[in-house]
């Protein structure tokens, strides 16, 4: 790739689209910082982007704090930068800091309301505070623009299994599986909701698919004992129990 630095080292540009490169394709974020250091550098109030690649970087190098100045900066020079307000509410949630997290979503949305990865983290986000139905609400906004976002159904599976809509979280994760990602986890949550459904073979078959992805996964084995006990069949239960404990499961 050749950038204009070579041709006019004191373009701030040139900096900033070499940073962004380094942040989003090429993930090498302190190389990254560099470049846009030297952008901001020489320019530091035109260009938002520049600040918002700059947090990017932080965030992905674990320098939270920091991240979140460059992105009120992005915020101060370009108020209407969604991808600043996006990501600064991500970096709040990493922090705990979920009520100014859902805050910047919302500011973001309002700016972009079509934004499926806003609508995703903002859904995500109320799925880990437990508000399911509101948090459904925003997958389901997200499946009006795009029907086989994977993300939004297999996290609106999620929800429907802890309201207890067992049946409709089966046709939820169904379609996560037709689209062909997350498979392993899709199967064993149709485990878990066919189980609670009392339907403990096809629960099995559900594990055993999942087992087929991930044959190390301790608690998918656990969850495939207990339907196996609940069918009477004891002993292959026991010998599951043990595995899943050998494994390192704390059962």
């Amino acid at each position: 790739m050749i950038w204009g630095i070579a041709i006019n080292p004191n373009g701030p540009r040139a900096w900033y689209q070499k940073g962004s490169a380094l942040v989003n394709d090429i993930k090498k974020y302190n190389e990254a910082l560099e470049c846009l250091d030297k952008s901001i550098e020489i320019d530091p109030n035109t260009n938002p982007g520049s600040w918002t690649d700059r947090g990017a970087a932080l965030a992905n190098l674990g320098e939270y704090e920091q991240a979140i100045e460059s992105y009120d900066k992005a915020i101060e020079i370009g108020p209407n930068d969604a991808t600043a307000w996006t990501d600064k509410g991500a970096v709040l949630v990493k922090l705990g800091r979920y009520e100014e997290g859902l805050r910047d979503y919302d500011k973001a949305l309002q700016i972009c309301p079509t934004d499926v990865h806003t609508k995703n983290l903002k859904g995500a986000l109320l799925l880990q505070l437990k508000k399911y139905e509101e948090a459904i609400s925003y997958f389901d906004k997200t499946l009006e623009i795009n029907p086989i976002d994977s993300i939004a159904l297999f996290n609106k599976g999620v929800a429907l299994n802890n309201l207890r809509r067992y049946k409709e979280a089966v046709v939820t994760y169904d379609k996560v599986i037709q689209i062909g990602d997350n498979l392993g986890r899709a199967w064993y949550n149709i485990g878990i909701s066919l189980a609670n459904l009392g339907n403990y073979k096809e629960a099995i078959r559900s594990y055993d698919k999942a087992l087929e992805l991930n044959p190390d996964d301790a608690q998918t084995i656990y969850e495939k004992a207990i339907s196996l006990n609940n069918l009477g069949k004891h002993k292959n239960a026991e010998k599951l129990v043990s595995k899943a404990r050998d494994m390192g499961l704390n059962v």
